[in-house]
This record gives C-alpha cells, sequence and structure tokens, in this order.
C-alpha cells in the first residue's frame, strides 16, 4: 500500500465519527490531531451531525474545514427566536388594558335603534297670525309638491304665542300633517303669574313640543337650570314633550371643553321628568347660533354623543337609544346633510332660515342630500 493511500485511510477514519449522532468522543484520534493543528477545542462537533450518514468524503472534508464558521452561524439562527419572543411581550401588554380603556369598555351599552327625525322650525319674535297663516300654507303646499312623508321625517313650527290659535286651526281644517309647537311655557300651573302662558294653556291649542331652555331664555331672561327644569316638568305633566335645549358659549368651550356645560345643562333638566317621560335633547352651542358659522358635523356628534351616553347613564340604555338629539345653530339647506349623517343626530332646531318656505322645504328634503 502507498503511502499516499495510507495517508486517506487514516484521514477517513479520523473524521467518520464527526457524523455520527451521540455524545462526543473521549479523546480525538491521531488522524484529528494530525488535520487540526494547534486547535484547543475539543474536536468533537455537533453542528456536522445534519449532515447525512452516507455523505461523500469530499464534502466531510469540506464540513470540517467550515467548522469555525458553521460555529458562528448558529447563535445568529436562535437570534430571530429571541426577536419573536420580545416581539410577543408588548401583544400581552396591549391585551392589559388601562384602567381608562377598561372603563370605556364597561360602559352601559345603547342598543341601536331607528329614529324619525325631527325638523323643527323656530320662529323666534317673528311674523303676526296672519303672515304666520300664510306661511303655514306656503311650507305645507311646498312640502306636498315634493311628496314629503311626514312619517318618515317628521315636521313642526314653533310660532310665536299669539299665532297659536291661527295655526292651530289651520292645521285641524286642512288636516295638514305639520306638528306645533310652543317656544316657552311657565313653571307654575296657574296664578298671578303675569305674562306666563301655563302648560294646560298651551295643551288645549294642541300643541305637542315646546321648547325650554333656549340659550336666548337663559341669557336674555337669566332663567336658571333649576327654572328649565321646572318648565321641562310642566310641559310633561300636562301631555307634551319638552325640547329641552342645552349648549356652550364660546367662552365655555375654551375654558371646560365642548360638552361640559351641555352635560351639566342635561342632568339638571332630567333630574325633574318623571320615568318614562317623553323628550327631545336639542344641543344649540350659543356661539354658532345666528352667526352663519355653525359647529362642525363633527363637532356636533361628539357632544351629541356624550349627551346619549349621560342619558344612558342616569336613565338607562333603552332610554338613551330612544331619545331624538337635534342640532341646533345656523342650520341650511347646504349643511343639513353633514349634520344628519351623524350617528347621535337625529334633525335640527332651524332658526331664521324656517322663515323662507322654500329654504325651509330644502331642510324638511335633506334625504335628497345624504349620500352614503
Amino acid at each position: 500500500m502507498s503511502e499516499e493511500t495510507a495517508g486517506r485511510e487514516a484521514q477517513e477514519n479520523a473524521e467518520t465519527p464527526l457524523v455520527l449522532p451521540g455524545p462526543p468522543m473521549a479523546g480525538p484520534s491521531e488522524g484529528a490531531d494530525d488535520q487540526v493543528v494547534g486547535d484547543t477545542r475539543p474536536t468533537p462537533v455537533l453542528e456536522p451531525v445534519t449532515e447525512p450518514a452516507n455523505a461523500d468524503p469530499t464534502d466531510a472534508e469540506t464540513t470540517t474545514a467550515g467548522e469555525p464558521e458553521q460555529a458562528t452561524e448558529a447563535p445568529e439562527q436562535a437570534e430571530p427566536a429571541e426577536t419573536e419572543t420580545e416581539q410577543a411581550e408588548p401583544a400581552e401588554t396591549e391585551a392589559e388594558p388601562s384602567p381608562e380603556v377598561a372603563a370605556a369598555v364597561a360602559e352601559i351599552a345603547i342598543p341601536v335603534v331607528a329614529r324619525t327625525p325631527l325638523i323643527a322650525g323656530n320662529w323666534k319674535m317673528n311674523l303676526d297670525h296672519l303672515q304666520a297663516i300664510a306661511h303655514v300654507q306656503k311650507v305645507s303646499w311646498s312640502l306636498k309638491d315634493v311628496k314629503h312623508d311626514f312619517a318618515d321625517v317628521e315636521v313642526a313650527v314653533f310660532p310665536p304665542f299669539t299665532d297659536l290659535r291661527s295655526v292651530q286651526t289651520l292645521l285641524s281644517a286642512d288636516k295638514l300633517a305639520l306638528r306645533l309647537g310652543a317656544q316657552d311655557v311657565s313653571p307654575s300651573e296657574v296664578g298671578a303669574f303675569t305674562g306666563d302662558v301655563a302648560a294646560a294653556f298651551l295643551s288645549k291649542l294642541d300643541v305637542r313640543y315646546v321648547i325650554v331652555g333656549h340659550s336666548e331664555r337663559r341669557q336674555g331672561h337669566g332663567e336658571s337650570d333649576e327654572t328649565v327644569a321646572a318648565k321641562a316638568k310642566a310641559a310633561s305633566a300636562a301631555g307634551m314633550v319638552p325640547v329641552i335645549c342645552v349648549g356652550e358659549t364660546a367662552e365655555d368651550r375654551e375654558d371646560r371643553g365642548a360638552a361640559a356645560v351641555p352635560l351639566a345643562q342635561l342632568e339638571a333638566a332630567l333630574a325633574a321628568l318623571p320615568s318614562g317621560a317623553e323628550y327631545v335633547v336639542a344641543y344649540e352651542p350659543v356661539w354658532a347660533i345666528g352667526s352663519g358659522d355653525p359647529a362642525s358635523p363633527e363637532q356636533a356628534q361628539e357632544v351629541g354623543r356624550a349627551l346619549r351616553r349621560r342619558i344612558a347613564e342616569l336613565r338607562g340604555p333603552a332610554e338613551a337609544a330612544a331619545v331624538r338629539l337635534l342640532y341646533g345653530g345656523s342650520v341650511a339647506s347646504q349643511n343639513i346633510a353633514g349634520f344628519m349623517r351623524q350617528p347621535d343626530i337625529d334633525g335640527a332646531l332651524v332658526g331664521g332660515a324656517s322663515l323662507d318656505a322654500a329654504e325651509f322645504t330644502r331642510i324638511v328634503q335633506f334625504r335628497k342630500h345624504v349620500t352614503a
């Protein structure tokens, strides 16, 4: 046998244990000592175990020569596992909600129900009784021309006190589907209250809705939350539906946020109403009324959502779901669709635009302007 053949067999015998599974050998063979000169590491290496048992000797030599590179790659292959573990930890943290989030989740669930929109025209101190008759006729004819469905969108007009009897007679005689509303009511039943109009008197005129707490009454006549609550109670006791107006000034909004004052006003009014009483809430930011610069639909929705949630807290989710919330403040046919797209806005309390029969009709026909 030649020296070259003998050297190759010795080398093959020395490398064969490297491709066999099992514990490391007690010591290296002479052939291994010849191959790894000056290497103080243990000769058996675990990485080559993955090599096929029938690997070609030439491949085994290549593997043995590359041992240092494989030993370096092994820790790098383990790094993704450590990264995956680190990525999983934030997921566990996100799964544990903060106290604020937990409180929000624990809020009373408000059922989703269909609410009939209400468009209410507040004439304020405009139109005498003759003008009122002519105006109601125009509005009625305009709505008839567009084949308005009053069961789909309810429409109400709120004339001054002196017009109520004339308008009520017209609505009754012509069997018009418009609802009649009053702009105010006395908190007292009867007695020595000069200038007041009792709820019982309004009820006899087939008045369906009564505005209470309008900002022009709160500011111009100094009506407190307690007075507004008493008026809402009087209207409800007489079988009418109070339209409870709430809203903040620009200063209130800057100092306390958009919803703080409306929520306090609403809570005071609801405290006087018996359980099961029907009412409507009208959110009218004072800074937007008559300014021509209305709140944005998103701003109205923000406050409307807060008002509905407060009703749920105070009087239960079923009542919160049924109550209609109106927006008021520079409402026009050009912006009504944006407000009516909001999930917590169910109509509008229209001021100056309600004095224009054509414009008011366009506002009532908001569904033609609303797109998905």
